[in-house]
């Protein structure tokens, strides 16, 4: 079995079969974009309370950034998922 990855989109095949193209769900894309905002919130919450020097505020900016962008990343997520801008089709000579 031959696997040819790409971002968002899997394709794989068997010699002599149809390609067949395995995107991620959904739910998958959600724990992306947690666990990406969870990174994301601790670098912004450590700037913020370096520039501010108010741990409270800072835990506050992080809160407040996290919920708009955590939707923002899945909303980019799943549009980028169904643009095929940048994808390379393989094709298999027998």
């Amino acid at each position: 079995m031959k696997f040819l990855c790409v971002p968002f989109c899997y394709t794989s095949y068997l010699v002599g079969m149809p390609m067949i193209e395995v995107h991620d769900s959904l739910k998958r894309s959600v724990a992306k974009a947690v666990s990406w905002r969870f990174f994301s919130v601790c670098f912004t919450v450590l700037i913020s309370f370096l520039i501010i020097g108010s741990f409270a505020v800072a835990a506050t900016i992080g809160v407040i950034d996290t919920i708009i962008k955590l939707f923002a990343y899945l909303v980019h997520e799943r549009v980028w998922d169904r643009i095929s801008f940048g994808r390379e089709e393989e094709t298999h000579k027998e």
